[in-house]
This record gives structure tokens, sequence and C-alpha cells, in this order.
């Protein structure tokens, strides 16, 4: 890539973020305004099932019976009717009962369509609330599996499009809407479609513990079609800001971004993220790994670009005539602000370094803003640990770039270009005219600013008497005379030991001798 080539402009960046909202009406990519129409008629909440009869004519000893008959396979259409009829009445109580949900269970199966259309009809005003029930979910699912006609689906759908948001949010409930995607063909499922896109309840769904599953299963259904999953891929583009960074929403970003291939999807999420505020996604655990999927990926290019323009060049473009070595430290720069997080940020801008998602000239320019930034920062010299890895991915990248351009942007910057020889800006001076280990430099601080960073640096094969000894041959020696004290001890020890049975032998031949 030549030089800049991730640099936007403003007005190419807003043009970009224009062009993804225009472009994308294709056949194959995400497109905005796909929903034609807008159901508003959702229930905040299922109604409640009736409470139960204290004297229900079906008893347990009945229902056992039924269960019975209606498990033989000699069983006439007669007998099935007269059960029919038997239990129609107190069908919404029987949908509760651990035995009676088995026996509707058996007549559904064993019944044609009038009678299952019959059924529907009575159970409809709580055939929602039925659905999130233990019980009577397994009656609600073997109604809709069952179903083989447009009327069967169109009262099933009826009975549940109002109540769809509220069941993709029960653990019980998302099965019976699952369900409903086999309707597909009779045209009962466009309405789960609806609801999740609706621009009030996708958020709801999305960051919901069994919603967010429930879509992503209902997306990747052999029943949904391409533009059913537009239509939700378009919703959740819209509100992936609030999605990115929940644990239950970032199971519809990653079926959007890895499972649903639709062209343009990282074009929509780089620029809606980039409208947005690109560092502190990078800092979040979550919303970095999206991040890191739009860089690293190969299939659209121009949305890698922005992302790493809004981490690495942002605001370089927006200094007018600001020298880059001053501007990258400054408290406004996104670089610094991701780094800052020697959690996250560190480990997201050290992943984008390492992956090679760029071109070798590329990737050591970016290394070299890093460097820059890196000597700029307070937080380098009071934590290095927490940079160290980074640095040693930085110090790799740079320390062979040669006559490559981050040389020269070195040189430009006050740098000294000396091939191999960079030296941790880890290692905090020790006051004592030497490093932290100790060790002195051949080289003192240019005074340029950046306290070495960059310089290379020789050490002295040992460190003059007069400073303290490293940490590391303290801790030797400090672990050398635990082990000489342990060794005296047991020697003493044993050595106390022979001396007593020296005595004791001495003493016995003594008794021998008296005694002859």
């Amino acid at each position: 890539m030549g030089n800049g080539q991730h640099q936007f402009q403003n007005g190419q960046r807003q043009q970009f973020v224009q062009s993804t909202q225009s472009d994308l009406f294709s056949d194959d990519s995400l497109q905005n305004g796909i929903i034609d129409s807008v159901f508003d008629g959702y229930a905040s909440s299922l109604i409640p099932l009736p409470e139960p009869s204290g004297h229900r004519r079906v008893d347990q000893s009945r229902l056992r019976e039924m269960r019975k008959r209606l498990e033989n396979s000699g069983i006439d259409v007669e007998q099935v009717c007269d059960i029919f009829d038997e239990c129609y009445d107190e069908a919404v109580e029987l949908c509760t009962d651990y035995i009676g949900n088995v026996v509707l269970q058996k007549l559904i199966e064993r019944s044609n369509e009038s009678r299952r259309c019959v059924l529907i009809e009575k159970l409809s005003n709580n055939l929602a609330s039925l659905g999130v029930h233990k019980n009577g979910t397994w009656v609600v699912q073997k109604i809709i599996d069952s179903a083989q006609t447009t009327t069967e689906a169109s009262l099933i759908v009826k009975a549940l499009r109002q109540y769809a948001p509220c069941l993709l949010l029960d653990q019980f409930g998302n099965y019976v809407i699952q369900c409903c995607l086999r309707l597909a063909p009779h045209g009962g499922s466009g309405f789960i479609f609806d609801a999740l896109s609706h621009p009030d309840k996708c958020v709801e769904i999305a960051t919901g513990r069994f919603g967010s599953r429930a879509m992503r299963s209902c997306l990747e259904s052999q029943y949904t079609t391409k533009r059913q999953q537009k239509q939700v891929a378009t919703a959740i583009v819209a509100c992936a800001m609030q999605l990115v960074g929940n644990v239950n929403g970032s199971v519809v970003i990653t079926w959007l971004v890895d499972g649903s291939m639709l062209a343009g999807r990282f074009r929509v999420l780089a620029s809606k993220f980039a409208e947005e505020d690109v560092p502190a996604l990078c800092r979040h655990k979550l919303a970095s790994l999206t991040v890191l999927k739009i860089v690293t990926q190969r299939i659209e290019l121009d949305a890698r670009d922005l992302i790493l323009n809004e981490i690495f060049y942002r605001d370089y473009n927006d200094t007018n005539g600001a020298n880059f070595t001053q501007m990258v430290g400054s408290a406004g720069s996104n670089l610094r602000e991701i780094i800052s997080d020697h959690t996250v940020g560190v480990a997201l801008i050290q992943k984008i370094l390492s992956t090679g998602c760029v071109s070798n000239e590329e990737r050591v320019r970016l290394a070299e803003r890093v460097r820059i930034c890196m000597a700029a920062m307070i937080e380098v010299k009071t934590n290095p640990m927490a940079y160290k890895r980074l640095f040693e991915e930085v110090t790799m990248i740079t320390g062979g770039a040669g006559d490559s351009p981050s040389s020269s942007t070195a040189a430009a910057n006050g740098f000294s270009n000396r091939q191999q020889e960079t030296v941790s800006p880890l290692l905090v001076s020790s006051g004592n005219g030497g490093l932290f280990f100790g060790t002195t430099s051949q080289y003192e601080n240019d005074g340029n600013g950046y306290g070495g960073y960059g310089n290379p640096q020789h050490y002295l094969s040992s460190p003059p008497p007069s400073l303290p000894s490293p940490p590391q041959q303290f801790q030797q020696q400090q672990q050398q005379q635990r082990l000489y004290a342990a060794q005296q001890q047991q020697q003493q020890f044993y050595n106390g030991y022979a001396a007593s049975s020296l005595v004791q032998q001495q003493q016995h031949l003594q008794q021998q001798q008296y005694n002859y």
C-alpha cells in the first residue's frame, strides 16, 4: 500500500459513510429500508392463564385411561372423536397438566384439519401463554408441527403475532417461535422477522439470553429466505453500537460478521463504528473482537482501511500542519487513548500488528506510529510490564525496516536510524546514570523529549561496583544463602545424631567389659 492509503480525508470519509447507505441496494448486499411495513401492536407482557378449576370433569384416572386408548394403534376414528369432545371444554386446563398435555398431543396427531382448527380457536386467547408453560408448550409446538394448511397457519399467526417478542425472550416460548419457521410454505413465518427487525424490539430481543440465540437460530434456518436475513441484518446494523458490547448482543453481531455471508456487512459496520466512538470499542473486551474481525478480513478492504484510519491516522488527518510526533502523544489522540488501556487496547493493537492484515510497508508504518506514541506516554514508564509484549512486537517490526518509509519517518522526527539496536523504553532510569537493572548506556538522552526511546543503547558487560546489583542477582544470592543455611542445619542434625550413636556404642562396650 502506498503511504497514506489508509488516510481518509474528512470529505472522503463522509462520502464513504454515505455510500454505504446508498450503494447497498443490490440483491447480494444489505439494504436500508427493506422493511415494507411495521407492526406496532406488540403486547408488553403475556396474559395470565386461568386458574385451575377445583371440580374438573376429566380427572387423573380418566386421563390415564384416555392416554392408554390413544396409544393403541387399533383405535378407530369414532373413539378419537369421543375423547376429543370430552376434553374440548377443559382443553386450556388440560394443556397445563402433566398427563393432560400428552393426551392432547395424541389427539392432535389423530385429528383431521377441521378438528385441529377447532382446537386452535379454542386455545387462541391463551396460546401464547401456554407456549411459555412447561407442560403447555408441548401442546402448542405439536399444533404448529401438525399444521398442514394455510388456514391453520393463519390461525396460529393471528394468535401469536402480538406476543412474538415476549415468546422469543422466554426459555420455552422461543422454541414455539422457531417451530413457526416451518409454516413458511403457508406464509406463516413472516411475523417472526417483523418482530426481529422492529426498531423498538430488535435491541430488546437481541440482548436477551434466549432471544439472541433464538434470533440466530431463526436467521440460520433452512426456511429463512435471503430477503428475510437482510431485513433483520439491517435492523442489527442500526443498533450495532448497543449490541456489540453486550454479552448476548455479540452473538447476533457474530452471526452478521461470520455467518450471514451478506455482501457489504463489513462496510456498513465499519461506517457505523466510524460515526460513533472507535476508541471506546477498541477498549471494550467484546467489541474489540468485532473491530479485529473487520480489520483482519480480506473481503471488503475499504472497510478495513476505514477502521485503520480511525485507529492510527484519525487525528493526524484532522490536524492542520501539526507534527505527527507532537500530535500522536497528545491527550486527544485515538491511538494513545486505545493504548492507554493496557489490558484490552494494547492487546488489540498488538494483534493488528501481528496478524499481517496489511502489507509489510504499511505494517512498518503502523508500528512506527505505535512506537512514537508509546514514547510520549507516561503510562509506559509507570507500568512497563503491561506494554512489554507490544513493544517487543513493535521492535521486531521496526528493527529490520532498513530504508523503509518508517525509517525516514523516524529520522524526520529526531530518531536515529540504527537497525536492530532498539532498546526498550520500559527500562526506567535508575537515577545513578544507569538503567533500571543497574546497567549503563553508551547513549544518553538526546534531548528530544522521549528519554532515549527508540535510540539504540549498548550495555556494559557488568555494572560498576558503585551501582546496586540487579534484582535477579540479588534474589539468587538470597536463595543461595537460604539453601546454605538449610544444609548447615541438616549437617548439624546428622552430626549430632552420629555423635550420640558413638557415645551409646562406647557405653555398651564398657558395660560388656564390666560384665566379664
